[in-house]
């Protein structure tokens, strides 16, 4: 009974926020309608990931290519000599990325599998990604090519477990890469390769799920366009390996 109480209280005042902030046509901001929403799903059985994406159908009269550049991460929130020296803490790391003239790092492409899950060496150069998160804004990272695997626990249900990709902090002093409230970000490469969607972390790391999996997915549920909005979870910082469609 409590924990009914307890959501109707919640509801009530979801109820009055809408009434009061959304009742309006011209306030919803609305620029259009979820089409397909397929059910949050652990270990999915395309790769073994989460399954936590919806295809948006934008409406056209609101966004087009007069005034959408398409899906980018704006970098000029940090001086260009600082965020470049970022990219490349080490000698060793390929000098793959180039500060765009416009500021905008576009996406294309994803990360091989080959690339993402290679087995680490000595002398081999670090992938480092970016982020533009909603609470962390943007940082720069160290993709782990280890392969991970969360547990997840259910209430009276046994646990469940997906795998992940993980996402470590640029150096031991330079802060999480991603905190509460950056799940749903796009996580990329220097060259805009997207490497996945940021799903959870516990401030150490931060862990994702890979894009290969979104796009088998979601080409089979006959979408063209996805995002993926991912849950929160009690890791490193982990991505979805997940794509969004052009």
């Amino acid at each position: 009974m409590t924990d009914a109480n307890n959501a109707i209280t919640v509801f009530q005042k979801l109820h009055s926020d809408v009434l009061k902030s959304w009742a309006k046509e011209e306030e919803r901001g609305v620029i259009g309608h979820v089409t397909l929403s397929p059910p949050f799903t652990l270990n999915h059985p395309d790769g073994g990931f989460t399954e936590d994406w919806a295809v948006v159908e934008v409406l056209p009269s609101l966004i087009s290519k007069l005034n959408f550049i398409g899906n980018a991460i704006d970098l000029g929130s940090i001086e260009v000599d600082e965020l470049t020296a970022w990219v490349y803490p080490h000698n060793a790391n390929p000098h793959s990325f180039e500060y765009p003239g416009d500021r905008l790092l576009r996406f294309f492409g994803t990360v091989p599998d080959e690339e993402m899950y290679k087995k680490p060496k000595d002398q081999d150069s670090v992938i480092m990604v970016f982020k533009n998160g909603n609470t962390t804004n943007l940082t720069v990272g160290r993709l782990n090519t280890i392969r991970a695997f969360t547990h997840t626990y259910f209430k009276n249900q046994p646990g469940e477990m997906s795998k992940e990709i993980v996402g470590l902090p640029r150096t031991s002093k330079s802060g999480p890469f991603s905190d509460k409230g950056d799940s749903g970000s796009v996580v990329v490469d220097g060259k805009g390769r997207v490497c996945g969607i940021l799903t959870g972390g516990d401030g150490a790391a931060d862990v994702s799920t890979a894009p290969s999996s979104l796009l088998s997915t979601s080409s089979s549920s006959g979408s063209a366009s996805t995002a993926s909005t991912p849950t929160s979870s009690p890791c490193p910082p982990i991505f979805e390996r997940r794509l969004f469609g052009s």
